[in-house]
């Protein structure tokens, strides 16, 4: 997931989605969006951090903050 790090949101968003996750919630955090993603088939849960426009931080999370 590195490789998304500095990448335009929208475009890290798409390549998300082509890597089998889903969008489960998103909220504002101190200026940045945070969206939580799953991936079902890997039972990967991330918290993707936005600022300006580009990904700040990928962070694997507890599956559970995905259901």
């Amino acid at each position: 997931m590195d490789d998304l790090l500095g990448a335009r949101a929208a475009g890290a968003d798409t390549q998300l989605r082509a890597r089998g996750f889903t969008d489960r919630d998103a909220q504002q955090r101190h200026g940045r969006s945070v969206v939580t993603w799953w991936n079902a088939q890997t039972r990967e849960c991330l918290h993707v951090a936005t600022g300006d426009g580009r990904i700040e931080s990928i962070r694997r999370v507890d599956a559970d903050n995905c259901r």
